[in-house]
């Protein structure tokens, strides 16, 4: 045919960069996909934890982690444990769909930036910093979600505290189309500054304690993409408790900003919470937090790296495609 007469007039440099850039798009999309349902997964192992530091963020009372799970179940049921799952899901299958895909990109731009050949020659350094930058991507579609998932999970109690948003919504969609209507479009990036700034250290700190626990725990002789499923949920459970570790402070930041419907600073925010309650507050909500993170960050990162592996075998790509 005509088509196959024009592919075997190309020349051999041409054929090369159309056969990488098909590769480079499939490993795209493949990272895309593997980031969406490992964040279904993230979501519904972590979500109850999650609640529980948010309303420990949030409120005004110095209650324990027990505490409030106790008090969750007693007034609200297990649905409230659950509240706001719904742009959860949203959130993290947006974050991680952008997050891992921006990732891939990150490190073929890296290896590009520096004349190497393969990912496996990146730096632990470079990996973490790839991570970071990646983030900054999915803050963008992290944060309205991130939004509306907090001022859920908080209306419950929101009448206890002093400038939270007092509206109550039927769900996801009213709260969003609420926060539209009282604060303008630009209301649904309440917290764009504050998300960056736990994003950007946070997933450095991350994807390098997820890298490098990675390559600690691979056996001698074989390759790290390999790995077994136990291997990868130990790494990633490792890293995610080293995202909350670093950025743990600019999550609580993140939290009061969202909850809030007045125009908040962020220096006056934190300058005000050291000099009225000390640091002790900021770290308010840190054990269910880390806790969650064994579960849903292990997860997650072995959901995502199964999640290609089961893709490149039904599209017969191969596992180390030669680098051009």
């Amino acid at each position: 045919s005509f088509r196959r007469l024009l592919a075997a007039m190309s020349p051999p440099a041409a054929k090369t960069e159309s056969a990488g850039a098909s590769l480079s798009a499939l490993a795209g999309l493949r990272d895309t996909i593997a980031g969406a349902i490992g964040g279904v997964v993230c979501t519904y192992t972590g979500h109850p934890f999650d609640t529980v530091k948010v309303r420990m963020q949030t409120a005004t009372s110095g209650q324990g982690p027990i505490g409030v799970a106790v008090s969750i179940l007693k007034n609200e049921g297990i649905r409230g444990m659950f509240a706001g799952v719904t742009p959860s899901v949203a959130a993290q299958v947006t974050e991680n769909a952008i997050l891992f895909m921006a990732y891939g990109y990150c490190q073929k731009a890296v290896l590009w930036a520096t004349g190497k050949q393969k990912e496996e020659e990146l730096s632990l350094f470079s990996l973490a910093c790839c991570g970071s930058l990646a983030s900054a991507f999915a803050a963008l579609g992290l944060t309205p979600t991130e939004l509306v998932k907090c001022r859920l999970q908080v209306q419950n109690v929101a009448a206890q505290n002093e400038g939270m948003a007092q509206t109550r919504y039927k769900g996801p969609i009213d709260c969003a189309a609420q926060i539209v209507k009282s604060e303008g479009i630009q209301g649904i990036y309440r917290g764009l500054g504050s998300t960056l700034l736990r994003e950007l250290p946070g997933n450095f700190a991350m994807f390098g304690g997820y890298e490098g626990i990675k390559y600690l725990m691979t056996p001698e002789g074989t390759n790290p993409a390999d790995m077994s499923t136990w291997r990868l949920v130990v790494s990633g459970a490792l890293g995610g408790a080293s995202f909350w570790i670093v950025a743990y402070p600019l999550d609580f930041v993140k939290s009061r900003v969202q909850v809030s419907t007045q125009k908040v600073s962020i220096v006056d925010l934190v300058t005000r919470t050291l000099r009225e309650d000390g640091i002790r507050v900021m770290y308010r909500g840190f054990t269910p937090c880390v806790l969650r993170a064994f579960p849903a960050n292990g997860s997650l990162f072995a959901t995502v790296d199964l999640t290609k592996r089961a893709i490149d075998r039904l599209t017969g790509t191969p596992r180390h495609p030669p680098q051009q």
